[in-house]
């Protein structure tokens, strides 16, 4: 955003400095010095000096004012619109950032009772085989499902995590 801000403002400028481009401008300069080596007397020292007067007054430009103008106004317009287009991103990556979260948030429930049934399924199977119903493949399968569940947890949390950082960052807070 500060970005955006900083190029309208040099646009801006930039528009300043061409509507006074065509004005008269009058400047002088001097300079001076010692130095040897002059004929005849070379190792006599000497004052040097220069002076000057400039005048400059643009006579003919042909179009070029009116079209400096109007391409400094097109600069300060499309700063405008990349300053709004960039705030329409952040609105955006705010709300996606927040949306995500929630999911997030939602899947961590959800897994958290996938979590809860796979641990009870398990407990089943376990029973189940003590007692001679099921095999051990089928006891070894709801471990298995309680391990994934588990697993799926720890993504869900993992999204979570990083769902709110990003939050965080988007809305300019610090992560840390």
């Amino acid at each position: 955003m500060t970005l955006a801000s900083l190029k309208q403002k040099h646009a801006e400028l930039n528009l300043e400095a061409v509507k006074v481009q065509n004005n008269p401008v009058i400047s002088a300069f001097t300079s001076g010095g010692f130095k040897n080596g002059y004929f005849p007397e070379l190792n006599k020292v000497k004052a040097n000096y220069t002076a000057g007067l400039t005048l400059r007054v643009p006579i003919y430009t042909a179009s070029r004012q009116k079209y400096s103008l109007a391409m400094a106004s097109t600069d300060i317009n499309m700063a405008e619109q990349d300053k709004q287009l960039t705030r329409r991103d952040i609105s955006t990556e705010v709300y996606q950032s927040d949306a995500n979260l929630k999911a997030a948030y939602r899947k961590i429930a959800q897994s958290e009772l996938q979590v809860q049934q796979a641990e009870e399924a398990r407990s089943l199977a376990e029973t189940s085989f003590r007692t001679g119903s099921i095999t051990n493949l089928d006891l070894f399968d709801a471990e298995t499902l309680e391990s994934e569940s588990r697993l799926s947890l720890l993504k869900a949390r993992t999204e979570y995590n990083v769902s709110l950082f990003k939050l965080n960052i988007s809305l300019g807070r610090p992560i840390f």
